[in-house]
């Protein structure tokens, strides 16, 4: 159940947007096995003065940042962040513009849904068999 945040500068079309947005789900599709309502995605756009570049990047940097539940081994996150910067890559962006981050929070940091507690308790089932 990952939530993705991409964040750019401002200055794409709606359609540049949605296409990178279709290039992220691709990617949690073919990289990570998840379906269309096991995670979300949130677009940012800053300012230009909000939105420090690290040089040589430029205006096309683009950074996905994705918190996702502990245990995946190293294959899993290379072949998510592969599949990404191949589709981005396919969509007109440049690959070297990309930062793909991961990080893993421990379980007892999620809550979903209705439960009380922020231990995804009736997760386990979902998270072990799936999604390893």
């Amino acid at each position: 159940m990952p939530v993705l945040t991409v964040s750019m500068r401002r200055g794409r079309t709606p359609e540049q947007k949605q296409t990178i947005v279709g290039c992220v789900r691709a990617a949690l599709q073919e990289g990570l096995a998840l379906e269309d309502d096991s995670y979300s995605i949130r677009l940012l756009e800053f300012a230009p003065e909000d939105f420090y570049l690290p040089p040589p990047k430029t205006e096309g940097y683009l950074l996905v940042e994705m918190d996702c539940f502990p245990g995946r081994d190293l294959r899993c996150k290379e072949g998510f962040s592969a599949i990404l910067l191949e589709k981005l890559a396919q969509a007109g962006e440049d690959p070297n513009q990309v930062l793909s981050l991961i990080r893993e929070l421990p379980l007892e940091n999620w809550g979903y849904a209705e439960k009380k507690s922020a231990l995804p308790r009736g997760l386990d089932w979902y998270y072990h068999t799936k999604h390893l």
